[in-house]
């Protein structure tokens, strides 16, 4: 189970966003004890709008705790993702082109 929640803002060409998280997992019991954890984490996410038809974006995900079972701990996955976009009218029509990077 996840909880998340949000908060975003426009400063001029710039938007910000950061979700703060609350994770739970429960793997059930065992012969060690209940093998529950929780985390705390957060997301951090920007979006800057270059030109009127390009964009760059990148969000750090997952920083924060680990899930703790037991005596074993297990991290949350980071995950850096840095992107660009592009719109543009390419003669038969509208074209918009999206790459990013996990």
């Amino acid at each position: 189970m996840a909880g998340t929640l949000a908060y975003a803002r426009k400063l001029d060409d710039l938007n910000l966003g950061v979700g703060v998280k609350y994770i739970s997992s429960d793997l059930g019991s065992s012969d060690y004890g209940t093998a529950s954890a929780s985390a705390f984490a957060v997301d951090l996410g920007a979006l800057y709008n270059i030109n009127e038809n390009l964009q760059a974006s990148l969000a750090v995900l997952n920083l924060g705790s680990e899930l703790k079972y037991i005596s074993e701990s297990d991290p949350l996955p980071l995950n850096i993702k840095p992107g660009v976009a592009w719109k543009g009218d390419v003669g038969f029509g509208k074209l918009n082109a999206v790459l990013d990077a996990d």
